[in-house]
C-alpha cells in the first residue's frame, strides 16, 4: 500500500475511513479524475471548478486507505476526444467505477456528500444493489439506456438521501447512467437551470424537485421509459432552498445564538476540521 499522502483528511479521520473500506470493499473500485485549471474555464457563463485541487487530493488520499482503490487522472484539454466519448464536460468530474458499473459525481463531494460518496463506493464495489428484490427484478428489466442527472447540495438531507437512491439504482442496470452534481460549487449553471430548490432530477430530460425514495422513483422512471406523461404523485414533496457555497458558507459562520467568529468559516456544528462529515460524527 502506498505511504501516507497529504489531503484533506486528518490522521484521525483516514484511520475512519480506512476501517470502513476494510468493511465494506470486496472488488476493486477506479476513480477516473478529471480536471481543468480554473483559469482555463473563467468566462461570463461558466464557472471556474474551484475545488479541482481539493478534488484530486481527496482521491489520491482515498487510494492509499485501500489496496482495491485506484486513481486515474486526466486532463479535459489533454484528453478532449476521450471525455467527449465518456460524456465529461466539467471540472471537476470523478468517475467511480467497478463491476461494470459507473456513476459520474462532478465537483467537491463535502460535508454530508462524503457519506454519500462512501455508500456509492460500497454499492458499486459489491456489486449488489440494496433495494428490494421486486425493485431490482425491475430495475433489471430495463432495457434502454436512461440518463439520469441530479443537481445536490452538501448542507441538506435530502441530496444524501437521493444520491444514495440513484447510486442503488446504477448498480441493478448498467443502462442507467448517473451524474450527480454538486451545483452549490457552480452557480453560474444553477442559474442557467433556474435552480431555486434542491434536490433537482432529471430523467432523459424530464426535470423534478425534491426527494424520491425507492418505490416512487422506479414507479417514476418506468413511467418515463413507457412515455407516460402522467407524474407520479408523492405524499410530499422534501426540498430546501438552493444555496451556493459562499451563501451556505455565509449563513454557517454566523449561526443564531454563536458569536462571529467561533468556529472557523463555512464550518457547520459536527462537522471535522477537514470539512468532511465522516461515519459516526455528529
Amino acid at each position: 500500500m502506498p505511504g501516507p499522502v497529504h489531503g484533506p483528511l486528518s490522521r484521525q479521520e483516514s484511520t475512519s475511513v480506512q476501517r470502513l473500506l476494510a468493511e465494506r470493499i470486496t472488488r476493486r473500485v477506479g476513480f477516473d479524475v478529471w480536471t481543468l485549471k480554473p483559469a482555463a474555464l473563467i468566462t461570463p457563463e461558466r464557472d471556474p471548478g474551484v475545488h479541482v485541487d481539493e478534488v484530486s487530493s481527496l482521491f489520491r488520499q482515498l487510494v492509499t486507505l485501500h489496496p482495491a482503490l485506484s486513481i486515474t487522472p486526466y486532463d479535459l484539454e489533454q484528453h478532449a476526444d476521450r471525455a467527449r466519448a465518456a460524456g465529461i464536460t466539467m471540472s471537476p468530474t470523478t468517475v467511480v467505477r467497478s463491476t461494470g458499473r459507473s456513476v459520474q459525481l462532478v465537483g467537491y463531494f463535502s460535508g454530508a456528500l462524503f457519506q454519500a460518496l462512501l455508500d456509492l463506493m460500497w454499492f458499486i464495489s459489491s456489486g449488489s444493489s440494496p433495494v428490494t428484490p421486486q425493485t431490482r427484478a425491475a430495475l433489471q428489466a430495463i432495457e434502454q439506456d436512461v440518463v439520469i442527472e441530479a443537481l445536490v447540495t452538501p448542507y441538506e438531507p435530502f441530496s444524501v438521501q437521493l444520491a444514495r437512491v440513484l447510486g442503488a439504482f446504477t448498480v441493478a442496470n448498467k443502462r442507467l447512467h448517473v451524474r450527480l452534481v454538486e451545483i452549490s460549487e457552480f452557480p453560474r449553471l444553477a442559474e442557467q437551470r433556474m435552480v431555486t430548490q434542491v434536490p433537482v432530477l432529471s430523467i432523459n430530460g424530464r426535470r423534478s424537485v425534491g426527494l424520491w425514495n425507492e418505490s416512487t422513483l422506479l414507479e417514476q422512471l418506468q413511467r418515463i421509459i413507457e412515455g407516460n406523461e402522467e407524474p407520479v404523485i408523492r405524499d410530499r414533496i422534501y426540498t430546501a432552498p438552493y444555496m451556493s457555497e459562499d451563501q451556505a458558507r455565509a449563513l454557517a459562520s454566523q449561526p443564531p445564538g454563536e458569536p462571529p467568529g467561533g468556529r472557523p468559516p463555512g464550518q457547520p456544528p459536527g462537522r471535522s476540521p477537514s470539512g468532511l462529515i465522516l461515519p459516526g460524527s455528529p
